[in-house]
């Protein structure tokens, strides 16, 4: 595994040289979906921008702790908070939280904040702000998705959404305006 044989190059004889020469070459550090990162990710992710005050790139993190429900490839949500919690303040770094949605509408923003706030602790997911409204759209529901990993349920999800999206269809009314 990739992650692992990186894990284990930096932690190796030659890994302080390694990091070093990373650190040396970076200016800045950007972590795109971090809420998909692991904890074997994350300690590879904060020992290459090194300690607040140590030669290294500036780390820039992004993410959604909403979309960390889903598991992805170990994702942990405790990985996300502790970074929030601990790391970012321990290194003296700030963080900016986006509620503005411009893509969603009203209901489904109030299905993802009514989701949210059932499954992770308010402070960690901000409610989300509409900015458009609803006009034209259909209702909006979810489906309840199974407990455990996302690779353990994923083939039983599927069939149960192509279901739901079975019956959706049979049950839909089609109107032409001719």
């Amino acid at each position: 595994d990739l992650i692992l044989q990186t894990q284990s190059a930096l932690e190796g004889d030659r890994g302080a040289a390694v990091l070093a020469s990373i650190r040396k070459d970076l200016k800045l550090l950007i972590v795109d979906e971090f809420q998909d990162t692991d904890p074997i990710q994350t300690e590879l992710i904060l020992g290459i921008a090194g300690e607040h005050g140590e030669p290294g790139p500036q780390l820039f993190l992004v993410g959604d702790p909403k979309q960390s429900i889903y598991g992805f490839r170990r994702a942990d949500i405790d990985v996300w908070n502790e970074v929030r919690t601990q790391e970012i303040p321990r290194r003296q770094g700030r963080e900016l939280t986006l509620t503005n949605n411009f893509r969603s509408t009203p209901s489904v923003l109030r299905l993802v904040n009514d989701v949210g706030d059932r499954i992770i602790p308010h402070e960690f997911h901000p409610e989300l702000k509409e900015t458009r409204n609803d006009s034209q759209v259909g209702q909006v529901s979810y489906i309840e998705l199974l407990e455990g990993l996302a690779d353990d349920r994923r083939k039983e999800e599927a069939q149960y959404v192509t279901s739901h999206i079975d019956q959706l269809v049979e049950n839909a009314i089609v109107r032409d305006k001719d």
